[in-house]
Formats: C-alpha cells, structure tokens, sequence
C-alpha cells in the first residue's frame, strides 16, 4: 500500500505538493480555469482537464495520448466514478458527504483518499501498489476538483 499527502505549497497556494515519506514525489498546478491542470510527476507534464456537464468526464494526457480517463458512472448525481487507465478499470466512489472517496477494484475496496481534519486541504491517499504513479495523482485532483464542486469553493 503507498500512502501519499497532498499539501497546498503556502495557506493560499493553489500548487500542491505530493509527498511520499515526506519527500515530494509530484506536484499539482492548477491553471488559471479551475478544472485544468499540469501534474507534474517525475520528468514528465501530465495534462488534466474536465469535460461536459451531464456526463463529467475528466481526461490525464502526455502530450497527446490519454492516460486516464474518469467519467461519472450512470447519471449526473451518481456518486461513482469510472477510472480506466490502461486495462484497468476502478471506481471512485465519494462518501455522503462527498469529502472522503473509496477506489474499489472488483468489489473490493483498494484505496481511499481522505481529507485530513473538517477545514484542511490537506488529504491523505492510500493507493495499491500496482496503480500507476500519475494515475494516483490525477485521482488525487480528481476528488479536488469534485470536494470544490460540493463545497462550491474552489480547492484550486
């Protein structure tokens, strides 16, 4: 299991830092749009972005190859999402209130992402150890973006 924090640069930074073991292993930017960005992992510049309204859709790219994708499972208020990368597909589930999310791979639950304390943009995330490094950041921006839409406040 990799367990990684996510922690704003300063108390009103957009840039998040990602650790592991307390060392920064990739950073997210947001750009000047809420729901774009560049994940920075390793050497690499990841592109995050959302799609439509009805059916959210949020794409990682590397130049102009799609990494990832995660798009709402059923209808508008479904509180699921699908994550394909690859072969692979999980679920990205929210919690009621829409601030702790579950990743769940054939049923059975493999990871979670949890805000660390009621008004922190702190989040703490536990990942298999077979997901990809730039998935599990852009499933990090993901629950971001979707924390910010239900608080109606931006967290980037």
């Amino acid at each position: 299991m990799i367990v990684l924090e996510a922690i704003p640069q300063s108390w009103f930074s957009q840039v998040f830092n990602v650790l592991e073991n307390g060392v920064v292993v990739a950073q997210i930017n947001p750009s000047g749009w809420r729901e774009k960005g560049v994940l920075s992992v390793g050497d690499s510049n990841y592109h995050a972005s959302s799609e439509g309204w009805i059916r959210d859709q949020f794409l990682l790219s590397l130049n102009t190859k799609h990494i990832a994708v995660a798009e709402r499972a059923g209808g508008w208020l479904s509180p699921v999402f699908d994550v394909k990368y690859g072969d692979e597909l999980d679920k990205l589930t929210s919690s009621w209130f829409k601030s702790s999310y579950t990743i769940q791979r054939n049923g059975q639950e493999i990871g979670s992402i949890t805000p660390t304390g009621i008004l922190a943009r702190r989040v703490t995330a536990r990942f298999p150890d077979d997901l990809p490094r730039p998935v599990q950041i852009f499933i990090i921006w993901v629950t971001n973006i979707l924390r910010a839409r239900s608080a109606d406040v931006s967290v980037f």
